[in-house]
């Protein structure tokens, strides 16, 4: 399961620093690490974000088309309605086992809406997922998931960096 959790790190880390630089291409990196930490989810009993790593296959496909042509922006009014619809789907998702874990509920509420706003270009995703980051590193550690503990610190950092480069960054990126 190691092995598993280093290449699911790795990818995960290519995946965020890829996000930051607007690149593509992250969207066929971070579907490929959500296979592998699909399997370390279920291994430790955390249901709700095994079940958000199909979520995140799928909107892997949608984030690649809508990064065709990317306009970064502010998250308005309609952006933050669906991420108040999507919000509570993550909280279902999470609650569905009878063994919930509470940081394991936020983090699958939170990262529904954080992937749409995400695709959607929003600079607010960068927030949202320094908070996800934030509670990831307390859920592995009680975990004792250590290389996942390493790898959400250092995606809180690509979070930070990426809310410096986004709100600079206001502009639309074509591929």
């Amino acid at each position: 399961m190691i092995l598993i959790e280093i290449i699911a790190a790795l990818l995960t880390l290519i995946s965020a620093y890829q996000a930051k630089e607007l690149d593509r291409n992250t969207w066929y990196v971070g579907g490929l690490a959500s296979i592998f930490y699909a399997l370390i989810f279920i291994h430790q009993e955390l249901y709700g974000l095994f079940l958000f790593q199909g979520f995140c296959i799928v909107q892997a496909i949608q984030g690649h088309i809508e990064w065709k042509k990317l306009n970064v922006n502010s998250a308005k009014l309609k952006d933050w309605f669906l991420f108040s619809l999507l919000t509570p789907v993550g909280c279902v998702v999470a609650y569905s086992h009878e063994g919930f874990k509470l940081l394991d509920f936020f983090i699958t509420a939170f990262s529904f809406g954080a992937t749409y706003l995400l695709i959607k270009g929003k600079r607010e995703s960068w927030y949202i997922w320094g908070l996800v980051n934030v509670i990831s590193v307390f859920l592995f550690i009680k975990a004792q998931l250590w290389i996942s503990t390493v790898t959400y610190i250092l995606l809180l950092i690509n979070s930070i960096f990426a809310i410096w480069k986004w709100r600079k960054n206001g502009k639309t990126v074509s591929y």
